[in-house]
C-alpha cells in the first residue's frame, strides 16, 4: 500500500504568507496597526486597518481575535457601503471558518465575497476567491467542485498576465488530478507550475513543486525518479532554512527508503521528520508521520508499535476531518491486523476503506484497498473471493499506470527538461553574440584609434617647431589672462554677495507682511501655519486680518518660486489688504473677483494693455463668523478640507485659473460655499507645494489622497503636535531629496 505524503496535494495558495514570516515581527505589526486604528476617523481606511489587524492575527494563529476584528470591518464597510472593504472581510472571515475546518461557513463567506467582487470587476480578486473556494472543495474531496474552480482562476490569472496567480492555479489543478489518480494530468501541471516559480526566482514555491513532482513519480513507482525530485526540493529547503519544508523532504525520502526495504533509515528520517512536525506543531503532520512509522514497524514486524501509531494517526486524522488520511490508516490498520491473524478486524477495516475511498473518487486507495482485501481473504482461505479482489487490483492498477499514461508523465517532463535546456542554450548563445559583438567593436575602436594617433603625431611634429617659436609669447598672453580671470572672479564674487544679501534683505521684507501668528492666536487659540519655502524668499504667502466678529485666511500660492514669486506674494498681500480693508469688500468669491482684475492691471503692460502677464496666483479665503460659527468659502485651483468626528469633508474651488490667472464662472449660481462649523472642527488650507513633493525612494509625489490621509490622522491631536506631525511626514517621505516647490499648509480649529 503507497503511504500518504505530507507535502503531497498541499496546495500552495498562500497570497504572501511565506514561511520566514516570524511571530516577533508580526507581534510588532499588529502594534502598529493598534496604534492607528486609535486614531482613524470612521472612513475607508479604518476598515482596511481593521481587515489588516485580522489577516496578521490570524497568520499568528490566533483565529478568534482574527475573526472578530475582520467583522468590526465587515460592520463598518456596510455601514458606509465600502464594496471593496465588504468583500475583502467576507474573504477574510471565510479564511478564517477555514482555518477552523468549518467548511459550509467558509464557502458561504467566499461566495458573498465572490458576488460583490464581481459586481465590482475586480479580475484579480475574483480570479484569488475561485482559488480559495477551490482549496475548501479540494479539504471536502469534492474534487470536481475544486477542479473547475481552479480552472476558472487559471482564465482569469492568464487574461490578466499574473504569473503567481497561474502558477497557483496550475499547482491546485495538478493537486486535483493527482487525488484522482490522474497522473499524467497531474504532472503537466505541475512543471508548468514549476517552470513559473523558475522565472519568478522563488525558492519556497520551487522547493513545494519539486516535492510534488517527486510525489507523482512516487505514486506510479518510479522511485528513482521521485528521490531525485525530494533530494533537489531538500537542497532548497535547507538553503531558506524552511523547517516545515524539511520536515517534508525527510518524511518523503523515508517512504522511499521504505519502498527499498531499507527499514532502518526509512525509520530514521521518519523520527527525525516527526520531531521537527512536533516543535511546529503541525497537527494533520504529526497525524501523517504516525501513519509512516506504523508502517515501517509493521514491514519490521513491530506489530504492537505498529497498531499503536495507526491509531493514534486515525485519531488525529478523524479530528482534523482527513479522508484521504482517514483512509490510509484504515488500510494499514486492516494489514496488520491480517497479520496477527485478527481477521474480523481486518475485514472491518478495509471495507470501511473501501467504501470512503469509492465515495472520494481516489483510484489509487481503491487500488491498494483491493490488493489489502486480496491478501486477506487469501489468509482465511477463500480463494475465489481473492482472486475477484486481485483483478479489480489489476483493473484499477492498469488504469493508474497504462502505458499511455506513463508515456504523458515522461512527455511531460522531457518538454519541461527541454524548455529548460533551450532557454539555458538561447541564453548562452546571446552571451556569446554579446561577447563577439563587443570584440568587433573593440578591434574597429582601436583601428581607428591607430589612424588617428598617426594623424596626430604627423600633425604635431608639423606644428611643433612653429610653437615653439610662439611658445614666449603665449606664456605672456596666459600670464594677462590669468590676471584678468583673478579680477573677474573677484568682481564676481562682490557682486553674489550683494545679491545674496539684497535677497536676505528681501526675505527679511516678506516676512514682514506675513500675518503674525501671535496676533492671530490672540483671535484663535489654536492655530498653526506650517511655512517652508523652496528657495531663501517664497512664492507662497499666508495673509490675515478681522473685521469685527470676522476672520479672513488666505492660503496664496504665487506663479514660481524664488525671488520672481516673491515679488508677487507682495502684490497679492497688498492688493487683498486694499480689497477687505479699504474698499470693504468681504464676501470670499467677490474677493478673489476682485483680486482677478487688480492682478491683471498691475501686471499688465501700461502702454500695451493686451500685452498682460501670464503670471498671477492660486488662492483660497476662509472667513469665519466667530459668532455665527460659520464658514464663507472660494477659491481659484485649490481645495481646502473640514475635518470633525463625520469625517474628512473637501471644499472645491469654485474658479480655474491658467497659470495663476482667473478664469472666472459667469454662471449664474456660482457664489461663496456656506459650512456651519460645530466645536472641535478643525479647517486647513493649503497650496499645492505639500501634496507635489515627490519621494526620495518611490520618486513618486506624495498626492492629495495621502495629505489627506494624514490630515485625517492628525486632526484629534494638539494643535502643535499637528503641524509636528505633518512637517515629520513630508521630511521622512522627501528624504535627502531637494524640496521642489514652496510648502504652505495652515490649520485652525473652532472653539
Amino acid at each position: 500500500m503507497k503511504k500518504l505524503l505530507y507535502i503531497f496535494f498541499t496546495s500552495l495558495l498562500l497570497l504572501g504568507q511565506g514561511l520566514g514570516m516570524r511571530s516577533l515581527a508580526q507581534n510588532k505589526k499588529i502594534d502598529s496597526l493598534l496604534t492607528l486604528l486609535k486614531t482613524d476617523a470612521t472612513d475607508t481606511n479604518k476598515v482596511k486597518h481593521l481587515n489588516n489587524v485580522s489577516f496578521e492575527y490570524r497568520k499568528v494563529g490566533e483565529p478568534d481575535k482574527s475573526l472578530a476584528y475582520c467583522k468590526q470591518a465587515l460592520e463598518l464597510a456596510q455601514k458606509i457601503d465600502f464594496k471593496k472593504g465588504i468583500a475583502n472581510s467576507y474573504q477574510l472571515i471565510g479564511a478564517v471558518f477555514k482555518m477552523k475546518d468549518n467548511y459550509p461557513e467558509a464557502l458561504k463567506n467566499y461566495f458573498a465575497a465572490l458576488k460583490i467582487f464581481e459586481e465590482i470587476n475586480d479580475k484579480q480578486d475574483i480570479a484569488y476567491v475561485h482559488n480559495k473556494i477551490g482549496t475548501v472543495y479540494q479539504a471536502q474531496s469534492n474534487y470536481s467542485g475544486a477542479l473547475k474552480k481552479y480552472e476558472a482562476s487559471l482564465k482569469i490569472f492568464e487574461e490578466i498576465k499574473d504569473k503567481e496567480g497561474i502558477a497557483q492555479s496550475y499547482n491546485g489543478i495538478g493537486n486535483i488530478y493527482a487525488q484522482q489518480g490522474n497522473y499524467a494530468e497531474a504532472i503537466k501541471n505541475f512543471f508548468a507550475t514549476l517552470k513559473i516559480w523558475e522565472e519568478l526566482n522563488d525558492k519556497w514555491f520551487i522547493a513545494g513543486s519539486y516535492n510534488n513532482i517527486g510525489a507523482t513519480y512516487y505514486y506510479q513507482g518510479n522511485l528513482e525518479e521521485a528521490l531525485k525530485n525530494y533530494s533537489a526540493a531538500l537542497k532548497i529547503e535547507e538553503e531558506i532554512k524552511d523547517k516545515q519544508g524539511i520536515a517534508d523532504s525527510y518524511n518523503n525520502i523515508g517512504l522511499i527508503y521504505n519502498d527499498k526495504g531499507n527499514y532502518t533509515e526509512a525509520l530514521k528520517m521518519q523520527l527525525a521528520s516527526l520531531k521537527m512536525i512536533e516543535e511546529i506543531g503541525d497537527e494533520n503532520g504529526i497525524a501523517i508521520a504516525y501513519t509512516n512509522i506504523g508502517i515501517i514497524y509493521h514491514k519490521q514486524g513491530n506489530y504492537a508499535e505498529a497498531l499503536k501509531m495507526q491509531l493514534a494517526s486515525l485519531k488525529m486524522q478523524e479530528e482534523i476531518g482527513d479522508k484521504d488520511g482517514i483512509i490510509s490508516c484504515f488500510i494499514n490498520l486492516g494489514k496488520v491486523y491480517t497479520s496477527i491473524n485478527r481477521t474480523k478486524e481486518a475485514e472491518v477495516y478495509l471495507n470501511k476503506g473501501l467504501i470512503l475511498s469509492k465515495e472520494i473518487g481516489t483510484k489509487d486507495r481503491i487500488k491498494e484497498t483491493y490488493a489489502a482485501l486480496a491478501i486477506l481473504d487469501s489468509t482465511t482461505g477463500n480463494y475465489k473471493a481473492a482472486f475477484a479482489d486481485h483483478k479489480m487490483e489489476i483493473a484499477y492498477r492498469d488504469s493508474l499506470n497504462n502505458e499511455e499514461t506513463n508515456k504523458k508523465t515522461i512527455q511531460s517532463a522531457m518538454q519541461y527538461e527541454f524548455d529548460k535546456k533551450e532557454i539555458a542554450t538561447k541564453a548562452e548563445q546571446d552571451k556569446l553574440d554579446a561577447i563577439n559583438a563587443e570584440e568587433k567593436q573593440k578591434q574597429r575602436i582601436f583601428s581607428a584609434l591607430v589612424s588617428f594617433v598617426l594623424l596626430l603625431v604627423a600633425v604635431f611634429s608639423f606644428f611643433l617647431y612653429r610653437r615653439f617659436k610662439i611658445t614666449q609669447k603665449q606664456k605672456h598672453i596666459i600670464e594677462l589672462q590669468k590676471d584678468e580671470v583673478s579680477r573677474q572672479k573677484g568682481i564676481v564674487e562682490e557682486k553674489q554677495g550683494q545679491i545674496l544679501d539684497s535677497i536676505n534683505y528681501a526675505k527679511h521684507i516678506q516676512q514682514s507682511i506675513l500675518a503674525d501668528e501671535d496676533e492671530i492666536k490672540t483671535y484663535l487659540k489654536d492655530f498653526f501655519v506650517l511655512y517652508l519655502p523652496k528657495d531663501i524668499v517664497s512664492g507662497d504667502f499666508y495673509w490675515f486680518t478681522r473685521k469685527g466678529t470676522d476672520l479672513f485666511f488666505a492660503s496664496v500660492d504665487c506663479t514660481g518660486h524664488g525671488v520672481p514669486g516673491a515679488f508677487l506674494s507682495m502684490v497679492g498681500s497688498t492688493l487683498l489688504n486694499e480689497i477687505v480693508n479699504l474698499k470693504n469688500i468681504t464676501d470670499p468669491y467677490a474677493i478673489i473677483e476682485a483680486l482677478g482684475e487688480g492682478v491683471t492691471d498691475t501686471l499688465a503692460n501700461k502702454k500695451d494693455k493686451s500685452d498682460a502677464f501670464a503670471d498671477g496666483m492660486d488662492i483660497s479665503i476662509c472667513k469665519i463668523n466667530t459668532e455665527t460659527r460659520k464658514l464663507y468659502f472660494a477659491s481659484a485651483n485649490h481645495a481646502a478640507y473640514v475635518v470633525d468626528e463625520t469625517g474628512l469633508k473637501q471644499l472645491d474651488p469654485q474658479v480655474k485659473s491658467v497659470h495663476g490667472v482667473f478664469a472666472l464662472s459667469s454662471k449664474k449660481g456660482v457664489s461663496t460655499t456656506e459650512v456651519l462649523l460645530t466645536s472641535g472642527t478643525m479647517i486647513y488650507m493649503s497650496t499645492d507645494g505639500y501634496a507635489d513633493q515627490v519621494g526620495e525612494e518611490s520618486k513618486k509625489k506624495l498626492m492629495a489622497p495621502r495629505f489627506k490621509e494624514v490630515l485625517s490622522q492628525a486632526y484629534k491631536l494638539p494643535i502643535e503636535e499637528q503641524k509636528a506631525l505633518l512637517e515629520k511626514t513630508i521630511v521622512e517621505w522627501k528624504g535627502s531629496r531637494k524640496q521642489n516647490d514652496d510648502i504652505l499648509v495652515m490649520g485652525l480649529r473652532i472653539s
